[in-house]
């Protein structure tokens, strides 16, 4: 992943409420805190 950090066999994971994530991905690490830009969150 260009500029990410991350090692080859690993993967950025994007989602809002994803302190949910060790849930299913006991393995998962906090990298950064990060904004998505131009996108918004809808809820329906």
């Amino acid at each position: 992943m260009a500029n990410s950090g991350c090692r080859d066999d690993s993967f950025l994971y994007f989602v809002y409420g994803s302190n949910l994530i060790h849930l299913r991905n006991p393995s998962a690490a906090f990298f950064c805190v990060a904004r998505l830009g131009k996108h918004k969150l809808f809820r329906t």
